[in-house]
């Protein structure tokens, strides 16, 4: 086991860089593929994108740029509210749901909020206020002894429905009273 990503994993619910639980494994970067050449028992990394090839940037203001990724971010929310359907966010205290729901046009966008946790967590009132601030209506559903009961196998479900991806998120997920 790979000790600094278990510390990672504890302190900040994710791993950082390429580490990972286990000593001799390391991620790969983003867009990369992982090629084993079974003849000559080498493995070999490549990438179909980089994040050099966007250009130089570095002469860029840094405020030319935040003004950039902020009309970017607003145009993908945009583009998502957009539609007939019925849209429902699960909003937390949490820095994406609270960015998100300020970037939306609240006098066009209907939008039903929910949160879970157990009762009187802070998720429930952060998303309480939060709702409560941009108009929205809420519900905050209260996980209680029967989650708790089937924890382990709610989680196994969805690990394997989400082929690993879902376990940081499982074991974060349900937070206690304040």
């Amino acid at each position: 086991s790979n000790r600094k990503g278990i510390a990672q994993f504890l302190t900040f619910g994710q791993l950082l860089g390429q580490d990972t639980l286990l000593t001799d494994v390391r991620a790969l970067p983003g867009a990369a593929w992982v090629t084993y050449d079974a003849a000559n028992d080498q493995l070999s990394v490549d990438q179909y994108w980089r994040s050099n090839q966007v250009g130089d940037r570095t002469r860029v203001p840094e405020h030319e740029l935040l003004d950039e990724i902020d009309q970017v971010f607003h145009r993908a929310v945009e583009r998502r509210v957009q539609g007939p359907e019925r849209l429902g966010m699960s909003l937390s205290g949490g820095l994406d749901s609270r960015t998100i729901l300020a970037a939306m046009d609240h006098s066009r966008t209907p939008i039903t909020t929910v949160s879970m946790g157990v009762g009187g967590c802070l998720d429930h009132r952060c998303a309480e206020q939060l709702a409560a601030c941009s108009n929205r209506q809420h519900h905050c559903c209260v996980l209680d002894d029967r989650v708790l009961e089937q924890y382990e196998e709610s989680l196994r479900q969805m690990v394997r429905l989400t082929d690993g991806h879902y376990l940081s998120q499982g074991i974060m997920q349900y937070t206690m009273p304040a």
